[in-house]
Parts: C-alpha cells; sequence; structure tokens
C-alpha cells in the first residue's frame, strides 16, 4: 500500500458494496503495517479480483475502506471531501455490480461470450435473412438493478468517473461520455433502446442520468434547476450503510455541479441551491410507506427543509399530474448552516436554518385516508380564516398524523410576485397551489419551525376539478401566529425554520 499518487498520475478505482461481515480495512492501529505491505489472501474475494486487473497495465487501485483511515475522523472528513478529484481523475473504475457485498466475487462463472447472443434465421419473400436476438433490458437488469446500483456512495463514484467498466453476472459493460458498450454489442448503443446514439434525436431524460454522453446532452433541454431535480430524485432512492453519509456521500456531484454553474461553494444550502432555494422547499417523500424501512435518521443530518432530512426517495411537488411548477409565497432572508468540517458540500450540525419572509397561515387538518399505511393521504384543511378545503397530505413522518393542534404553513402557487423588495406592499390575493406545513419548536425561540410535510391539490371541494382556492390578508390570524416579526401592511411574517 502506497500513499503517494503514481508517477504517471494513472490509476482506478473501485465501486463495491460494503460488508456486514469483517473484512480488511485501514485504521490507525494497522496503517504502518499496511504500509509495508500484505498479501492479496488478505483482502475480501471484490478486492482481490479488482487487483488482478493490473494486467490492463495500471498498477495503481483506489479502495474507499483501503485508503482512508476508517476510524479517524479528520482523515475521513479531508478524503471525503476529495472524492469529486479522486474519481474524476482516475483513468477507469470498476464496478462490482452484481456482487452483493465485498466478500462476493467480482467476477462470474458464464457462458463464453458466443452464447451471450443467439443467431436466427428469419424467412422473408423468399430469401432468409440471419437476426441476432439480444436482451434490450441488459442495460437495466445489468446495471440499473443491479445491488451496487442501490448503494449512496456509488452514485458519486458513478457520476465522477470518466470511465467505467462494468463486471455483471452476464457479461462486463462498458460506459463513458462517448459510448455505452456491452460484449454482445460492441460497437456501441443507447441504453433506453439499443439503438445506437447517433440515432437518437430529441431524447427525454430516462431512468439512467449516466449513459453517454452523460448529463450535457441527456439533460439538454433542462434547466440546470431541472437537471439538479433529476439528479436528487436519483440519488434520494439509494442507501447508505451510515445515514448521516446523506450530504457527504453526494458532496461530490454538488462540488462538480457548482464548478459546471461557475458558483461559489457558498450558494449551497443542504443539498439545494442558494438562487432556487424557494422552489426546492417543496419537496415530498415519495410513494407508500414500506413497513420496517425507517424514513428518518435517529441522528443529526440536516435541516428539516431540507430533502436529505429524509432517507427515503423524494419527488417534487410538479410531479404530481396537474400541478405545475409553483411560484413561492415566500422569500429566505438570510441562511444559517453550521458545517462539521471544512467541506462546503459535507457534514452540518444542528442548529442550521433558515430565515424566511411571507404570509404565513394556521393549518388544521382531518384525514380522510388511513396515514398509518401511507405518508400521502386525502385530508380536509382549514386554513387561517378560510372554510374547510380538500387537499393531498405528504407526511415526512408517519407520526406527525397524531397531533391535533394548530400547525402553520407557508406556501406557493399563482399570482404573486416574490421578487418584490422589502418595501412593497402586498395585499394578495394569493391563489395557493402547494402548502409547506410547520411544527412550532420553542426550544429555538419564538417564530421557530420544523417542516413536516407538504399539502398539495388544493381544491374548494373534493372534486379534483374543483374551483382553486383563493387567500387574501384578511385570511392571516396574524394574532395566533408565532413569528419572529409581523408586517401588518403587506400580511407578512419573519419566521426561522430548522
Amino acid at each position: 500500500m502506497t500513499l503517494a499518487m503514481p508517477a504517471d498520475g494513472r490509476y482506478t478505482t473501485l465501486s463495491h458494496r460494503w460488508s456486514n461481515q469483517s473484512f480488511l480495512k485501514l485504521t490507525r492501529n494497522n496503517f504502518q503495517r499496511l504500509s509495508r505491505g500484505f498479501l492479496s489472501s488478505d483482502l475480501p474475494q471484490t478486492f482481490r479480483d479488482a487487483v488482478s486487473t493490473y494486467h490492463l497495465g495500471f498498477h495503481y487501485l483506489w479502495i474507499d475502506s483501503l485508503c482512508i483511515i476508517q476510524d479517524d475522523f479528520d482523515d475521513w472528513a479531508r478524503q471525503s471531501a476529495q472524492m469529486h478529484q479522486i474519481y474524476a481523475s482516475a483513468v477507469c473504475d470498476l464496478a462490482a455490480s452484481w456482487a452483493e457485498d465485498c466478500t462476493k466475487p467480482m467476477f462470474s462463472q458464464r457462458p463464453d461470450s458466443s452464447k451471450l447472443a443467439d443467431t436466427i434465421e428469419l424467412r422473408a419473400r423468399m430469401r432468409y435473412k440471419k437476426m441476432r436476438l439480444v436482451d434490450e433490458q441488459i442495460w437495466r437488469r445489468c446495471i440499473e438493478d443491479s445491488p451496487l446500483r442501490k448503494r449512496g456512495w456509488v452514485f458519486q463514484e458513478r457520476f465522477l468517473s470518466p470511465r467505467k467498466m462494468h463486471f455483471s453476472e452476464d457479461q462486463i459493460l462498458w460506459e463513458c461520455k462517448e459510448l455505452c458498450a456491452s460484449e454482445n454489442w460492441q460497437f456501441g448503443f443507447w441504453p433506453s433502446s439499443l439503438s445506437p446514439p447517433a440515432e437518437q434525436t430529441d431524447t427525454p431524460v430516462v431512468s439512467s442520468l449516466f449513459y453517454p454522453p452523460g448529463l450535457e446532452l441527456s439533460l439538454t433541454q433542462l434547466s440546470s434547476f431541472e437537471k439538479w431535480g433529476e439528479i436528487i430524485k436519483t440519488y434520494s432512492s439509494t442507501s447508505l450503510t451510515k445515514d448521516t453519509d446523506r450530504l457527504v456521500a453526494f458532496s461530490g456531484v454538488a462540488g462538480a455541479f457548482a464548478a459546471s454553474r461557475g458558483c461559489e461553494a457558498s450558494a449551497y444550502v443542504a443539498g439545494m441551491w442558494r438562487d432556487t432555494l424557494e422552489l426546492s422547499m417543496f419537496w415530498a417523500v415519495d410513494g407508500p410507506a414500506e413497513r420496517g424501512k425507517q424514513l428518518s435518521s435517529r441522528h443529526y443530518i440536516a435541516p428539516s427543509f431540507s430533502w436529505a432530512s429524509k432517507l427515503r426517495r423524494i419527488s417534487f411537488a410538479w410531479d404530481e399530474p396537474g400541478i405545475r411548477v409553483p411560484n413561492p409565497y415566500f422569500r429566505t432572508r438570510d441562511v444559517h448552516l453550521r458545517y462539521g468540517s471544512a467541506d462546503r458540500f459535507g457534514i452540518l450540525l444542528e442548529g442550521s436554518h433558515l430565515i424566511v419572509t411571507g404570509p404565513v397561515w394556521t393549518v388544521r387538518w382531518h384525514f380522510l385516508d388511513s396515514p398509518d399505511v401511507v405518508f400521502i393521504a386525502r385530508a380536509t384543511l382549514r386554513i387561517g380564516k378560510l372554510r374547510e378545503i380538500h387537499a393531498n397530505i405528504h407526511l415526512d413522518h408517519r407520526a406527525w398524523s397524531a397531533f391535533n393542534e394548530d400547525l402553520f404553513c407557508i406556501s406557493g402557487g399563482d399570482d404573486y410576485d416574490n421578487t418584490q423588495s422589502e418595501s412593497t406592499t402586498s395585499l394578495g390575493p394569493w391563489t395557493p397551489t402547494v402548502l409547506i406545513l410547520l411544527r412550532p419548536m420553542p426550544k429555538h425561540g419564538i417564530g421557530a419551525f420544523r417542516r413536516i410535510g407538504l399539502a398539495t391539490d388544493l381544491r374548494k371541494d373534493e372534486d379534483r376539478y374543483s374551483a382553486r382556492i383563493s387567500l387574501t390578508h384578511s385570511d392571516v390570524d396574524a394574532s395566533g401566529i408565532p413569528s419572529v416579526e409581523y408586517r401588518p401592511d403587506t400580511g407578512e411574517h419573519v419566521i426561522k425554520i430548522f
């Protein structure tokens, strides 16, 4: 094991799943011993297989568990902050796609390549033509649905690596910014349809964000905000051994994205960007609850306004049919983030919060469906002084359904301009389509809240096609809303969201 970078700068990296079983890792106790060298037989099977690829001509290999001191937080934080450089600078990433964990082999026992595709003869118009049968789902089956794809750290490794070799159970697949290929499709294909890339036109975003030529083409028609939304929806569906790695395992992606936009690290706010922060807060936990699957960590990961505070896949309000991207009825006045390391894309500490300005309403709800089964339920709401309306409630946690006290909300929708200056008077009306549901946090003082969910598809009646609701200045019950400051001329409150 060496601490020096190779003289020619050429090395490979390994993407793998960790094991619950004990395996060789770099620690403070064995650092000196491992630096003097060790036998390949000391390594778990995946590592041994990866080391054997030196025959390709690359004699240096980066393996996270052997290149980062696992019981030294300072080294871990320092190396984690460099992940985007480590993987982006490697010649190739070796992905043990089919191995359930690092104790399993990276190479599989499989038929020889001649059996990877069958050839048949078809008769048409008195002529015979030979055709090859190939699996059109090979990319999804071997890569997108592989055990490795579910690991959170691997998302970043794959995103940043310029070239990838995926070792699947059937065959080896190749991925770079110019070509995707497999052993039975050696001249390249487009993973969504097995068509050559040159034959694709106006291609929409599909399940993979990584096929050639990467985000630049596959997301060409999207704004940077929409691109980022697709990235975090995909990343949020992965899992991590340590919940607290939620932002850290994503920091390399954030750093690379910041560089592509030409913005400073200070523009990054807990998995979101300062210039689209309000819009990014209209996220929701996606899909029904899975029995036994944890939604929130017992440890602090991120402030409640951030998607990163949840351990589930997220979606956005406008992913719901019939809901347009809302115009936020609030604006961020200040951002206060407490960092756990020097990496401004990494660990956050408790106490991080936003100060926002906008109209705040009281909310009471009554569920029409059982929130014990799903996190999304139809409910009736009473907002401010308005009569009862109907909405979909997306809970951040099932436990919030037990609360019967008054809650609060900020919102987004139509007919409001949140770019107004601080001195501009606005009396509404507001036509909200989305509500961010808030619960007071007295331990942080008056006017402090945490997010507990999202309400969408607000209607006056149960009928999905009924009229939208409208709120005015008079609907705000200012006396019942705890806030840092209230502005009666505009009907706006200043609050903190932790």
